[in-house]
């Protein structure tokens, strides 16, 4: 019986380790929060450069629980009206601090060079001298137009 003990223990153990990472994956794919990309590998959705600059990251998950990464806020607000209405959530990594802000929690300052050009950090909503997310937008799609940002 003494052998069969450790069989038991190792699929008792490999059982739970599979549980855990369907749970993560599920929870990655699925939505409740950012997901940190794999710095200098994934690709901006936009652009198709690498995501390197922590500082600048920001990200969306889409209904289909697919993860969109940007390596600058612009390129994000360039890309995001290709998925309107499917959009779930929408996450910019704050530019002074290791950590991610939504959509809804966000501003923006002039801080940069930015990967792209677009000069913006993403800063905690009521910062003093921070735009909204609203104005963000339109500032990147005039300087776009002007043909100030990178944005392909």
């Amino acid at each position: 019986m003494s052998a069969r003990l450790p069989v038991k223990t190792l699929t008792l153990g490999f059982g739970l380790t599979v549980a855990v990472a369907a749970a993560a994956v599920a929870l990655q794919s699925g939505g409740g929060g950012p997901v940190i990309p794999v710095w200098d590998r994934d690709a901006c959705d936009h652009c198709h450069m690498h995501v390197g600059e922590p500082a600048f990251a920001a990200q969306f998950r889409t209904q289909d629980g697919r993860v969109h990464h940007y390596d600058d806020p612009g390129c994000l607000m360039l890309n995001a009206p290709r998925h309107e209405g499917l959009i779930t959530e929408m996450w910019f990594r704050q530019v002074d601090a290791d950590h991610w802000l939504s959509g809804g929690e966000v501003a923006f300052v002039e801080r940069g060079p930015s990967p792209m050009g677009y000069n913006l950090g993403a800063v905690p909503a009521g910062t003093p001298g921070a735009i909204s997310l609203d104005a963000a937008r339109a500032r990147v799609a005039a300087r776009r137009t002007q043909g100030l940002g990178h944005g392909h």
